[in-house]
This record gives C-alpha cells, structure tokens and sequence, in this order.
C-alpha cells in the first residue's frame, strides 16, 4: 500500500466512525500478512484513529503496550473493508471526473459550434457586402457607358452609339446593350 492510498484510507475513516468500519469488517476477505506490517508501520509513524486509540487505551486501563496491540489487530481484521471502501470511492470519484469531462468536452464542442456558425454569419455578411459592391460597381460602369453613349457588342468591344446610327460599325446587328 503506498502512502497515497494510506493517505485516502485515512480520508474514508474520518467519514465513517471506527464503529461503522468494524461492523463492515465483516467482508469474506481475511486481513492478509501484509496488513499487520502495514497498521504497524502506520501506528508507529504515528498516523493514529484518536477514537479508536482512545477505546484500545481504556480497555487496556491505561497500559499503552496492550493498547497498541488491540489497536493494531482491529485495525488490521477492519483492512479488508477500507480497502474496499477506498475502492468504491475510486471509482466513485473516476464516474465523476468522467462525467465532468464529458461536459467539458460538451461545452467545448458547443462552443466551437457557435464559433463556426458566427463566422460563417460574419463570411455571410462579408460575401453580401462584396456582392453588393460589386453590383453598385457594375451600376456605376453602366451609367458611366449610358452617358458616354458606348454600346458593348458580344465580343466585348465597346463603340459609341453616335457610330451606330451613322452606320460606321461593321454588323450592327450583333451589338447589344448589357445592363
């Protein structure tokens, strides 16, 4: 057992008395041979359930030597059960950081969304811009050549409508006015 998860063993016990614990000591699972090395490494570092101390202390009357080894063999036959409560707690705590990030990934996504639906408005917009300019520019071309009076044939050549009515350009009948 590393010290993380003696760390979180310590967590699950200060939400539950050592009574609790004691009584869902009742698992199938025996304490294994490393539990007592691990419960009496913990005791003599000093990382001790007060409560539970305080009850091996006055069962033993005082006498500090019986005390630990009480301490030390509940400690050891409740193992199983923090174990598995530290397990479940794991777990408990991957479904949430899953679910947190989903929603991360959710909101991430709906906002790239909106980012791509705002700028396609904002191409949108430009594009109609650009398109109505252009339209004004070609207005503008039109009323330009009305005013001069050139008329643009299908090749693309322009000739003044003056030519026209004189009859000094060649197929007049090819000639057209484009808007």
């Amino acid at each position: 057992m590393t010290d993380n998860e003696d760390t979180d063993t310590r967590k699950i016990e200060k939400r539950r008395s050592w009574k609790e614990i004691a009584s869902s000591a009742t698992s199938p699972t025996d304490p294994s041979v490393d539990d007592y090395a691990i419960e009496l490494d913990l005791f003599e570092r000093g990382d001790i359930d007060k409560s539970l101390w305080a009850k091996h202390l006055v069962e033993a009357k005082g006498d500090e030597n019986e005390a630990k080894w009480l301490y030390v063999k509940e400690r050891v036959v409740t193992a199983p059960a923090r174990r598995t409560e530290l397990e479940i707690a794991k777990k408990e705590e991957e479904k949430r950081a899953f679910a947190e990030n989903q929603r991360r990934q959710k909101q991430r996504a709906e906002a790239e969304r909106k980012a791509a639906e705002e700028a396609e408005r904002q191409a949108s917009e430009e594009r109609e811009a650009v398109l109505k300019e252009i339209g004004q520019a070609r207005v503008r071309k039109h009323e330009e050549r009305d005013r001069a009076g050139l008329v643009v044939d299908h090749g693309g050549k322009g000739v003044f409508a003056s030519d026209i009515l004189r009859g000094d350009s060649d197929d007049i009948h090819r000639f057209t006015v484009v808007l």
